[in-house]
């Protein structure tokens, strides 16, 4: 279940990135504090209890240091980039345990981005009036309904039903609890628009059409040999 985190989070960095930026909005200029508020780009949602973090984190220790299993498979072709995952983390022994923090942060960060989006109040915010601070709070509300948590406890449960009892990791096994979470992400609409969009699903396109070309590429153009099969290209693949 550890490895679902990053490949959400990879997949899905316009999305999440606003739960990671949040907290350091207050701190930001002005006029950078303006456009976060305006285009929902970070959602202050506050930083994870302590508890649950020390928790998670000695799970995830735990995990990673009793059932840590590689299939000899994932190790035996170097055409997938599973392969080449892996094969960092086997370089040195603490490797394994230093990606935990990572683990954690994409993990909280994709949870959180099921929250329904707070209001991020910059300083021109402050000034604006009362009433129509009200308005706009109230249009955010009507426009997006919170995740509710047992979407999240079954989630996870049938998630890790599938992912745990897999022999192997392959990123094809994460891309049905990946859709599904993605179809409960909720929209953030624009304030400084009528009709409002999420400049987060422009750059989700752009990113994922980025990964796309990315990948298509190196598939066609980033050929390679096996010294036992001489003539053969291998191209690399999911």
């Amino acid at each position: 279940m550890l490895y679902i985190w990053p490949y959400i989070a990879f997949f899905s960095a316009p999305l999440v990135v606003g739960s990671l930026v949040g907290p350091l909005v207050p701190f930001l200029p002005m006029r950078l504090q303006t456009v976060c508020h305006d285009y929902r780009i970070a959602f202050s949602l506050g930083l994870p209890a302590l508890l649950t973090t020390g928790l998670f984190l000695a799970c995830s220790f735990l995990a990673v240091h009793f059932n840590t299993i590689i299939h000899p498979y994932t190790l035996a072709d170097n055409r997938h980039y599973v392969f080449y995952v892996f094969k960092m983390l086997r370089l040195y022994p603490a490797l394994k345990y230093l990606a935990i923090p990572a683990y954690y942060v994409c993990a909280w960060s994709t949870i959180q981005a099921l929250v329904s989006p707070t209001k991020t109040v910059s300083r021109a915010a402050e000034q604006a009036p009362e009433e129509k601070i009200k308005t706009d709070l109230s249009k955010d509300t009507a426009d997006r309904q919170p995740c509710r948590i047992s979407f999240v406890i079954i989630w996870l449960a049938t998630t890790a039903l599938s992912v745990v009892t897999a022999p192997l990791v392959e990123p094809r096994y994460f891309i049905l609890p990946w859709i599904i979470w993605r179809l409960h992400v909720p929209c953030g609409r624009t304030t400084n628009s009528r009709n409002g969009y999420d400049i987060r699903l422009i750059l989700e396109t752009v990113w994922l059409l980025a990964i796309n070309v990315a990948v298509s590429y190196t598939f066609l153009f980033r050929t390679f040999t096996w010294a036992s099969e001489p003539g053969n290209l291998q191209r690399f693949i999911w």
